[in-house]
């Protein structure tokens, strides 16, 4: 069943473009959309905790409750983080393949540091710090805040089998 939607007012889309730099169109998920007198400077706390919200994100484990890991600096020990993280999963170059469920992997000054899902709907999930969470089309609307994208990570098919939650739950 598909996400519902809402798209920003023109409010949100200047704070969007301003705090995050992301021009184009997108829709926020209702649930982690911005709520009345939202301001992201009040919400950001650092790039550690904005990059463990989009993995957990789309690991569909995001919750409150969960502790706070952060991602390690070091561009080698980031991948292998990332790798264990995600062990159902297998890193590959691009392009991905066409269907299926896949993570973008954005890399900015040779440190990965954002995530995206694709949908079955063929768009892509992002939550961007610690809200909101969007759904876009176009992966190349984040690339000039976190990078571009380096790598996918491909559902295993052992993993494949098993159910999964798209995205973060509240």
């Amino acid at each position: 069943m598909p996400r519902k939607t809402r798209q920003p007012t023109e409010q949100e889309k200047a704070l969007i473009a301003e705090h995050y730099e992301i021009r184009g169109d997108f829709s926020f998920i209702v649930g982690w959309d911005p709520q009345p007198g939202w301001f992201p400077g009040t919400l950001m706390t650092t790039g550690y905790m904005h990059r463990v919200d989009c993995l957990r994100w789309v690991m569909g484990s995001l919750s409150p409750k969960n502790p706070i890991e952060k991602w390690p600096t070091d561009p080698d020990a980031c991948y292998r983080f990332l790798d264990d993280k995600l062990s159902a999963w297998k890193r590959q170059p691009p392009p991905p393949p066409e269907g299926g469920s896949v993570i973008a992997l954005y890399v900015c000054n040779g440190l990965p540091s954002h995530v995206a899902l694709r949908t079955k709907s063929g768009q892509w999930e992002s939550k961007l710090g610690t809200e909101p969470a969007i759904i876009h089309a176009h992966l190349g609307l984040l690339e000039t805040k976190y990078g571009q994208v380096m790598h996918y990570y491909i559902r295993t098919p052992h993993a494949a089998s098993g159910r999964r939650r798209e995205g973060g739950k509240r």
